[in-house]
């Protein structure tokens, strides 16, 4: 009798260190899954921190022009980026992993060769997130 006592008490035990095993291992899976949410998120934010953005406007700030050429050009001329902007008028450059210092924004409606519009505009890339606007000048 007590030695059936004692077997039913250790295996009482071991369902008890296998229940905490259990648990402790669901938590981690949890916490697991909860970092990697966390991690992808901010991964994502700070992807984003380094995204140069034009937003090419028609002349007078009349609405936002699409199709519009969009070039980016360092400060001793050489051309970086160029792309064509979306139907919100907007040209993102995902990445925009370049040096602190001065950048030139040019943009031309339609594109070229057939531009009859454009704009200059310097700006200073600190690194971080920019987004600016530009007016296309008079036709010409």
């Amino acid at each position: 009798m007590v030695i059936k006592l004692i077997i039913q008490n250790l295996h009482l035990k071991r369902e008890i260190k296998m229940k905490k095993i259990i648990v402790i291992s669901a938590l981690l899976v949890v916490m697991f899954a909860i970092l990697y949410r966390v991690y992808a998120i901010n991964s994502v934010k700070i992807a984003e921190l380094n995204n140069l953005s034009v937003t090419v406007h028609q002349q007078y700030g009349n609405g936002v022009q699409q199709n519009s050429r969009v070039k980016i050009y360092n400060s001793s001329g050489t051309e970086l980026r160029s792309m064509l902007t979306n139907s919100q008028g907007l040209a993102i450059f995902l990445s925009f992993n370049q040096p602190l210092g001065n950048y030139k924004i040019k943009a031309w409606y339609p594109d070229l060769p057939n531009d009859q519009q454009g704009v200059e505009k310097n700006v200073f890339w600190d690194g971080i997130a920019l987004d600016e606007n530009v007016n296309l000048g008079p036709v010409y």
